[in-house]
């Protein structure tokens, strides 16, 4: 504790040129991505949570452009042991992903380190973004502030990808000099803004359905602007803001019309009749409950919510897995570590929540309801899946609230004391550094713990 105390104020000392502006920021993110690269380019495959079916589903697309049938026999080795597989969702990292590996036929990679690329090219493209804007860098901070985000990007998933995409859908919204904003403000082009943005706003709605609780966050935070008059003219504004949901509403039309055509009106039926067939007997939706794996169906087993809580340690776990769980939830650092982040994390959010309490007026108060109330929102039904359907205590499923926060942070940073925040990020920094190359890397490079 004291080595990492110590460290934690010689970066402060070494930053110091820095401080202005929040640059520190941006070396901090650039100190991530060598581990990140290391562990994508050193872990054996399949080595990490679910990463298997992950990959699979991006191989389809390959050799494909359009998505395919639900029970096409070429995607028969996609399921999982749900009976489930990632091609009948509407997620389109997949086919990005596949498309991208391509481009590295003639570098001679395994296929699954090709897939991991792409999540570390993602990670990249927000480090160099932080270093052109000042908003990227008040955004970038949550993500710093926990390993488990770095460990997305450094593995084959689709979280990383729906986490870059709010990333940059909140820098968007937030930076003055983003094309969102220059849009609105009428100093740029539609066609861009309709080219770029529509896209974009469709990309949201085309990830992991947890993030829609940011999405949900962004309308409340484009609300609130209009409520307190933040938009010049509200009526233009209401026009443009129109224009790039009707462009992103397109390609989403597009896109769930492609489906239709290949899967028809009954995709959900076919999907269920697939996962009787596909599942694992303890996966099957016939098999009786009292023969279905033993963490599925909580409630119905009678297992009532308190002793839910106690018997299975949700919150712990959860918490634990939020600041850095590794390989299949069998890599973990010390008990220390993590009392230690989980006090500090609290501390943070209260120092900002009470900051903004004491010295924000009645906009940026609301937009701390407003966080707070969708961040709840999100474990609560983290928390009531896990016991209802199937008990999934991992911190991954609410990295949603790292850009929720960053935004928050981004339009009350003139109330916040900048030493404090500082002293915060670079202390969460070493100790998520050291979690993550001592205890991650070191582990699943070294010993290829799954």
């Amino acid at each position: 504790f004291l080595i990492l105390v110590l460290s934690a104020s010689l970066l402060l000392q070494a930053f110091t040129p820095y401080v202005k502006n929040f640059n520190y920021v941006s070396i901090l993110a650039f100190a991530i991505i060598l581990p990140v690269l290391s562990m994508a380019l050193t872990t054996l495959n399949d080595h990490h949570p679910d990463e298997s079916v992950h990959a699979r589903a991006a191989a389809y697309y390959e050799n494909h452009w359009l998505m395919p049938a639900v029970d096409s026999p070429e995607i028969a080795d996609t399921f999982s042991r749900y009976g489930f597989s990632r091609l009948n969702t509407t997620e389109i990292c997949y086919f990005l992903t596949g498309k991208f590996t391509r481009l590295l036929d003639n570098f001679h990679l395994p296929a699954y380190q090709c897939y991991r690329l792409f999540n570390v090219l993602l990670l990249a493209v927000l480090v160099l973004l932080t270093f052109r804007s000042l908003t990227a860098r008040l955004l970038f901070i949550p993500l710093l502030m926990t390993p488990q985000a770095w460990y997305l990007f450094s593995y084959y998933n689709s979280d990383a990808f729906a986490l870059f995409i709010a990333f940059l859908a909140a820098y968007q919204v937030t930076g003055d000099e983003s094309l969102f904003n220059r849009f609105l403000a009428g100093r740029e082009n539609i066609w861009k803004a309709v080219l770029l943005l529509g896209p974009l706003a469709a990309a949201l709605l085309l990830t992991k359905k947890n993030f829609y609780f940011f999405v949900v966050f962004v309308i409340l935070y484009i609300g609130s602007k209009f409520v307190f008059k933040q938009y010049q003219s509200s009526l233009s504004v209401v026009k443009k803001i129109i224009i790039i949901i009707c462009a992103g509403a397109t390609l989403l039309g597009v896109r769930y019309g492609a489906d239709i055509s290949v899967n028809g009106l009954n995709k959900g039926e076919k999907i269920q009749q697939l996962r009787e067939q596909r599942a694992d007997y303890m996966y099957k939706p016939s098999t009786e409950l009292h023969k279905k794996h033993p963490y599925l169906h909580l409630r119905a087993r009678g297992i009532g919510f308190k002793k839910y809580l106690e018997k299975y340690r949700w919150a712990g776990k959860t918490v634990r897995s939020f600041y850095g769980v590794y390989g299949y939830m069998t890599v973990s650092g010390t008990t220390a570590y993590y009392d230690l982040m989980r006090i500090t994390g609290f501390l943070f959010l209260g120092f900002i929540a009470l900051t903004i309490l004491v010295r924000g007026g009645w906009w940026e108060n609301t937009m701390l309801v407003n966080a707070a109330g969708c961040g709840i929102a999100l474990i609560g039904i983290a928390c009531y899946r896990s016991w209802v359907n199937d008990l999934q205590a991992q911190g991954r499923y609410i990295l949603v609230v790292l850009p929720i926060l960053g935004i928050l942070i981004a339009h009350t940073r003139h109330l916040l004391q900048p030493l404090i925040m500082r002293s915060f990020v670079v202390f969460m920094f070493v100790l998520s550094l050291h979690n993550y190359i001592f205890v991650g890397l070191f582990n699943l490079a070294k010993y290829g713990w799954g």
